[in-house]
């Protein structure tokens, strides 16, 4: 699309209609998503996606996607692309961030008595769950959670019409349903990277493995679930509890808090 201010602008190439078995496939994955965001995956129909998509055929949705499975695989890379193209942008910004590297340091000596593993007591330097003691890392670790959350938190903000992606996302999350066989990684590039990187700098605050993994979980649900929130505020014409922006990077700071908390040493 081409937009003036006054000034020449070149016009692009018309684009090639699209055939109408585009038209439906795009049609489809709309419905699907509203509907899947609204009632949950297993709650709706092949046959009502069809209707709400506007297909005669009581099959539209058999003939394009086949099954259920293939229809919200479907989805994922439609929506997906775009998002994870963002959050690889982000992370090539962040390269050279200090923080990512934890400096050498001399090992703590064993307190007297003490087991080698004695991690001291939550809250003190070097309690599991606290910071490393760097303020660089701290603020890569917040860099890396608003790299994970800003492509979809960019997306409900500036779509200007209805949207139904995160609430969706949250669906998926909270039914615990896996895409089988996996998307293809090139898809999800980006926030692999970006949790594992996230994963990395709580390992430096030695946080056990499974600890690790649930709170990053549980990092996910927060995040998805607030944009939810506010994705349907926003297609229902409610206010937001706070002005977008100051929304998100509340969020953000709430994601690194639970991050990084005090454990308390059980597994």
């Amino acid at each position: 699309m081409s937009y003036s201010a006054g000034v020449d602008v070149k016009e692009e190439p018309p684009r090639r209609p699209e055939s109408r078995s585009e038209t439906a496939r795009a049609l489809i994955l709309c419905a699907a998503e509203r509907l899947f965001a609204e009632r949950g995956i297993e709650h709706v129909s092949l046959r009502e996606i069809g209707a709400a998509a506007g297909q005669r055929n009581n099959s539209a949705v058999q003939y394009h996607f086949g099954t259920r499975e293939e229809l919200v695989r479907a989805l994922y890379e439609d929506r997906l692309a775009p998002l994870d193209r963002r959050r690889r942008e982000l992370l090539e910004g962040l390269e050279g961030l200090e923080g990512f590297e934890r400096p050498e340091r001399p090992e703590r000596p064993e307190r007297p008595g003490g087991d080698p593993g004695d991690q001291g007591k939550a809250g003190e330097p070097g309690a599991l769950g606290s910071s490393d003691g760097s303020d660089a890392s701290d603020r890569a670790l917040r860099a890396l959670v608003h790299v994970y959350l800003a492509p979809l938190a960019e997306a409900v903000r500036d779509a200007g019409e209805p949207t139904w992606y995160a609430r969706f996302v949250q669906r998926f999350a909270i039914g615990g349903y896996v895409v089988d066989p996996p998307l293809d990684a090139s898809l999800v590039a980006g926030m692999r990277t970006g949790l594992d990187l996230i994963d990395a700098q709580l390992t430096r605050r030695r946080l056990p493995p499974p600890v690790r993994a649930e709170r990053m979980r549980l990092m996910t649900l927060l995040i998805t679930a607030a944009l939810a929130d506010a994705e349907r505020r926003l297609a229902e014409g409610e206010p937001l509890p706070l002005p977008f922006d100051v929304l998100t990077d509340n969020l953000t700071t709430s994601a690194v808090g639970l991050l990084t908390a005090p454990h308390s040493g059980a597994t």
